[in-house]
């Protein structure tokens, strides 16, 4: 889809590319009422693809099934997506991107990061992982529903950071069977109370990375359920308020053994109630 394919369309309101391996820079110009596209297996995207005077467009669709997502950046060079602005597709129109829906397997690294103005995130059944630092610093962001994401894996290192998260998060295997593991920072600056997870992985059991929930002021409450594999020691680190954790174990794994899965919750001067169950040693 070369540059300005789609220019000076005054009254589209939506946009859907079925299959578009190749979308260049500008591909989308002064659209002024379109709200609405939609990208499906998109393999490469340009700098700037929609471009500032598409002033109403608001919702994105990401439903591509590509988890490696190139960028051609602002001098035409084909690059992987990073924190450099000219590297992102969608870092022109940052400020007004307020709702966004997943149904693809993969959020590539990076994507959506600094969309200040997201307040809604979608998720749905074919999704399966989050990539590093998809939404970090999306600063508006504070809900977290994968009731539908049913596929889910994966939420991978800073996929949220610096998101202001306040529901309590529940990943359950009924809704969530395949989850097993949050990345490093995962959640960092968490602002909800309650955490609820549920892991039917046998193969991985359940993973939580380095600093996953930490600086939380609000977070008082942990539940682990099922198989449990390497949470880390700093999960939690700088959760002050933690009072309750409960902790229930199917299989042994290495990081099952009781010191190492109290580990996380060690120095909590709140801490007042730990429940434990299953098979430690």
């Amino acid at each position: 889809v070369n540059a300005g394919f789609i220019q000076d369309c005054p009254k589209l309101n939506a946009v859907r590319f079925p299959v578009a391996k190749l979308i260049y820079t500008g591909a989308i110009r002064n659209c002024p009422k379109m709200t609405h596209v939609t990208f499906a297996d998109v393999s490469v995207l340009g700098y700037q693809v929609i471009n500032s005077q598409c002033t109403g467009l608001n919702h994105i669709s990401w439903l591509s099934n590509v988890k490696d997502l190139k960028c051609r950046d602002s001098s035409g060079n084909e690059v992987a997506l990073t924190n450099i602005a000219s590297t992102l597709p969608f870092a022109n129109i940052k400020s007004q991107i307020t709702e966004i829906d997943l149904d693809g397997k993969y959020v590539p690294d990076h994507l959506f990061r600094n969309m200040t103005a997201l307040t809604t995130l979608n998720m749905y059944s074919d999704l399966e992982e989050i990539g590093k630092y998809a939404f970090t610093g999306c600063t508006s962001l504070t809900k977290f529903y994968p009731y539908y994401a049913t596929k889910l894996k994966v939420i991978d290192d800073y996929a949220f950071n610096y998101c202001p998260i306040d529901n309590n998060i529940f990943l359950f295997t009924s809704n969530n069977p395949l989850f097993y593991k949050i990345g490093a920072h995962a959640f960092d600056g968490y602002k909800g109370d309650k955490i609820v997870i549920e892991c039917a992985d046998s193969s991985h059991g359940l993973i939580i990375g380095d600093y996953a929930f930490s600086n939380s002021s609000t977070l008082n409450s942990v539940s682990l359920y099922g198989e449990l594999g390497n949470i880390s020691a700093t999960a939690f680190s700088s959760c002050p308020n933690i009072t309750d954790v409960k902790i229930e174990t199917k299989s042994v794994w290495f990081q099952t053994y009781t010191a190492a899965v109290l580990g996380p919750f060690a120095n909590k001067s709140n801490l007042k109630t730990v429940t434990l169950s299953g098979y430690f040693r």
